[in-house]
């Protein structure tokens, strides 16, 4: 049992370097992905300096007609970007630390269950909601038009990734302006895997990069969303950053593609408790699923 928890607390160790997102549940893996082997990357650059940093409010209405709404950034280096939920990413942290944290000799015992609430257990627990903000993080490499794509479902398994591409000569130039934040805008509009999305972009600010997967129009994107008003986009912030801050570019534990990522993503459980009591470890998953609802609607 002792060997267990070890594996958990060192893979959550070895796998979510500072800043990345660890989740515990008890629900079925994809053992049939491979593991990413850190020698075949070392071609690949694993950081980048930024220079701006642009926030961006997400907004997304359900069924319900509810709306839900994250901050979200872009730290934008000279060829390279990332997009993710910082608050999100620093719970994340503190809940990791909080499994790191424990000393495998002293365990006692562990279960793992689902749907039981801790609360009520003496002991000390701690609580992961997982529909309490975007947990991916988008890295984009501009001059190639590719990103990648990590993000998880537990923290048993670790995180996935995927290699995505955004063609950027779907973009359709039309002719309105606009302006946002004191930014002259350009009206673009793209079909893009399902949806049709209106873009503003400014080329005040030079940069060809934007929220989410978006990016390849000659500005900056300060605002965008669906004509189904489901998702949008808009820009609230923007700060050059001097000196630059180095961002790492970490590295999932396994190799997906975007379907089965998203497969997983729909049998997630809304969130978790771990409840420590001396050295006895007992982790409940919700039986309740995370409410997932992609933007991308074609595979």
């Amino acid at each position: 049992m002792k060997n267990l928890l070890f594996t958990i607390i060192f893979s959550c160790c070895i796998f979510f370097p500072p800043f990345s997102q660890v989740v515990v549940t008890a629900q079925g893996n994809m053992q049939d992905l491979k593991k990413n082997d850190a020698d075949k990357k070392n071609d690949v650059d694993k950081s980048f300096d930024a220079t701006i940093k642009c926030y961006y409010t997400f907004s997304q209405t359900n069924e319900k007609k509810e709306v839900h709404t994250d901050t979200m950034a872009l730290l934008i280096g000279d060829t390279k970007s990332k997009f993710f939920n910082p608050a999100r990413q620093i719970r994340d942290s503190i809940f990791s630390s909080i499994i790191g944290n424990i000393n495998p000799s002293t365990i006692q015992s562990i279960s793992v269950m689902k749907g039981d609430d801790l609360a009520e257990r003496p002991g000390n627990v701690s609580v992961a909601d997982f529909n309490d903000g975007e947990s991916y993080q988008i890295f984009k490499y501009r001059t190639t038009g590719t990103l990648t794509f990590i993000d998880y479902t537990d923290m048993m398994s670790g995180s996935y990734e995927y290699k995505d591409k955004f063609e950027s000569s779907s973009w359709q130039m039309v002719q309105d302006t606009a302006s946002l934040l004191g930014y002259p805008c350009q009206k673009a509009t793209i079909d893009f895997r399902g949806r049709e999305f209106i873009a503003w972009f400014s080329t005040d600010i030079p940069v060809n990069d934007g929220p989410w997967k978006f990016m390849g129009l000659p500005g900056l994107i300060l605002k965008i969303h669906d004509t189904g008003n489901i998702f949008c986009f808009e820009l609230i912030g923007i700060e050059h950053i001097n000196p630059p801050i180095p961002v790492q570019i970490p590295k999932a534990r396994y190799d997906c593609n975007r379907s089965e990522l998203e497969k997983l993503k729909k049998k997630q459980s809304k969130s978790m408790q771990i409840n420590v009591n001396g050295g006895n470890i007992v982790i409940s998953s919700s039986k309740e699923t995370l409410h997932y609802n992609p933007i991308e609607l074609d595979h």
